[in-house]
This record gives structure tokens, sequence and C-alpha cells, in this order.
């Protein structure tokens, strides 16, 4: 079952945007003071097919308006909903929907380095560990035992203690390397989304970004 949460006005508690993502609302929620964020808004009243909104169109958010006390939308008083809330509104949609796009454009590049294995990234974690501490003490043959992940990447491999704890370290810097420019992407973008005051900046931020990701291919 899908969880919709939502954003509002700050003010007013006008509603602004749903969203099933909780990490999206929860970060433009904290977007500016104008903004507030409210979780689950269909639970307990709305079940299954009662709640309406999730297949109203989002020009029509602006007309609802959120309790927290009843967790039920009322409709909004006709004189609050001014063209600056529906320009609010509909910017903060605009921005829910870049930043799906854009989590999953971020996700393109970690992906390859999450296993799915349960603990496999503590695993890797520590033969990265051990393979540096292999190195720093200066390959030390007469400890191989202390260094179990190294031998046993050296015996699949069938190469030396000395090239698998280099093979290791290799790997891993590649790994850290893809990690941080996932996260620099990560951070300038999302943060130029949620900052503009701008319709016309979302669409240019995630067409960039595509570019960017892309680029090897256009």
């Amino acid at each position: 079952m899908s969880y919709y949460n939502a954003l509002l006005d700050a003010e007013n508690a006008s509603l602004l945007a749903l969203s099933t993502s909780i990490a999206i609302v929860t970060f433009l929620g904290k977007s500016s003071n104008e903004v507030t964020s409210a979780y689950g808004v269909h639970f307990p009243n709305y079940q299954n097919s009662s709640f309406k909104l999730r297949r109203a169109h989002p020009d029509a958010y602006p007309q609802y308006t959120w309790d927290r006390e009843t967790r039920t939308f009322k409709s909004t008083p006709a004189e609050l909903i001014t063209d600056e809330l529906r320009y609010r509104s509909a910017l903060m949609m605009r921005k829910v929907r870049a930043l799906n796009e854009m989590g999953d454009l971020i996700n393109m590049i970690r992906f390859p380095l999450w296993s799915g294995l349960i603990l496999q990234e503590q695993i890797y974690q520590a033969k990265k560990a051990q393979a540096q501490r292999y190195i720093d003490q200066g390959y030390p043959q007469s400890e191989r035992l202390k260094f179990p992940y190294i031998l046993h990447y050296a015996e699949l491999e069938q190469i030396s203690m000395k090239d698998a704890a280099d093979e290791i370290a290799f790997k891993a810097r590649m790994a850290d390397e893809t990690l941080s420019k996932s996260e620099f992407l990560r951070m300038k973008y999302f943060n130029a989304v949620r900052d503009t005051p701008n319709h016309e900046d979302v669409e240019l931020l995630t067409e960039e970004l595509r570019k960017v990701l892309f680029k090897s291919e256009l």
C-alpha cells in the first residue's frame, strides 16, 4: 500500500503537493519557513479508493486544506486561493517530479556498487581496510592468516597476496570516486531544485543533470 505525504502551506495548511516519497517530502518540507510536511495523509480517514486526491489534478490541490486534528482535508476558503498560492503549489509539484527523476538518475550511478546481499557493504569496507593495512605493513608474507580477505581473494583469483591487496584497494578507490561523484551531483542538483523560486529553473536543472550523466551517449 502506498502512503501519501503532503507538502503544505505553513501558514494555513493549504495543500501544495502530494507524493508517496517520504524522503522528498521531508527534504522539500525543510526548504523554507513557508512550507511544512504531513505524512500518511490518507490514514485513517481515506482508505483505498476513498482517497480521491490521489487522482486529482495537481491544479486542484490548493482547493484543499489539511486539518491535523481530524486528519481530513477540508475546502480551502476561496479568499485564500490566490494566484501566488497556485504558483507555489505548481512549483512544488514540479520540484517533487524533478527530484523523483533526479533520484533515479543518481541511483543509476550508485546501483552497480550495490550487491543486494545483506551486510555485503560492511564486508567491502572490511576488505578495503584489511587491504590497506596489508599494504601499509609492506605486504608481510609471514602473517598471511591475519589477512583472511586478502588470502581468500588471492586463492580464488590465483594471484599473489600482494596483487590481491592492490586489486582490492584499487577497486575500493574506484568505488569511492563513483560515490563521491554521485554525492556531489546529488547535493548540487537537489539543493538547486530545493532553493529555486522559478519553474523554468527546475526543468533546466533536470535537463542539465540528464546531460551530465548521458553526455557520452548524446
